[in-house]
């Protein structure tokens, strides 16, 4: 019986090692692949000892950036007749993301599709910030088109403003390339940068250096024109993502 129970084991032994050397010449080989895709995945080996299996786990090595669309569903956010803010902050939302996922940084949405996030402004807003401190991204950045409802200025507001945490380092820096590529496009004024700590709930209460865009009035019609336009948007989106690359090759 124990010459058998020996038998056994080494036969036992022989098999664990021969499933070893299959995990790491696969391992090998995950990892030269891996080195020419760019390096954006590791593995994590984990011995799990009853049945002597060793498995690979991938893990995920991107930075990664939340883009926030504002408003979207039944809140159409900015409007002027039948264009919505909700719509324009969504498709320069989603160049923004195909660019960054082009270069290797990981995007994760609050919304990639027209719905609301929550029954009413507050939970929307909540629903937001949620993603965004569940998600250990480098950066939170929210799209928005502004609005000015005094009725006497009604065609004398335009420009864009960048929305930061002044408290925050990483989010001035990012802020300010923001500010400078938007302004290089030329198509409307460049308004101060203001301090969103205290009164943006997106801002205030996030845990990540976060970022709020507004492009442009709805009320200005020379913003609405530049704004509303598709190919207009398409140099929106890659100058914010421009911005958003540069700060994190700095970093």
């Amino acid at each position: 019986m124990k010459s058998i129970d020996k038998l056994r084991r080494r036969r036992k032994k022989r098999i664990a090692l021969k499933r070893i050397r299959v995990c790491l010449v696969l391992l090998i080989f995950i990892l030269i692949l891996n080195k020419f895709l760019g390096n954006s995945f590791s593995f994590k080996l984990t011995s799990v000892r009853n049945g002597d299996t060793l498995f690979i786990e991938e893990v995920d090595n991107r930075v990664s950036v939340i883009l926030d669309p504002g408003h979207g569903g039944h809140d159409v956010g900015a409007e002027f007749g039948s264009i919505y803010e909700k719509d324009i902050v969504l498709n320069i939302s989603n160049k923004v993301g195909d660019i960054l996922a082009k270069n290797d940084i990981n995007v994760i949405y609050t919304r990639n599709e027209d719905v609301a996030l929550g029954e009413n402004e507050k939970e929307d807003l909540k629903s937001r910030v949620k993603i965004s401190n569940s998600s250990n991204a480098e950066y939170f950045i929210s799209f928005h088109i502004n609005d000015y409802i005094d009725i006497y200025s009604y065609e004398d507001i335009y420009g864009f403003e960048v929305w930061t945490n002044y408290n925050d380092y990483n989010s001035v820096s990012l802020g300010t390339k923001i500010e400078e590529n938007l302004e290089n496009l030329n198509y409307t004024e460049r308004r101060p940068m203001l301090d969103g700590s205290e009164s943006l709930y997106v801002i205030r209460e996030n845990n990540i250096p976060s970022i709020l865009i507004e492009f442009g009035f709805m009320n200005s019609y020379n913003d609405r024109i530049y704004f509303s336009d598709e190919y207009n948007q398409e140099l929106l989106a890659e100058a914010v993502a421009n911005a958003i690359i540069e700060s994190i090759n700095a970093n």
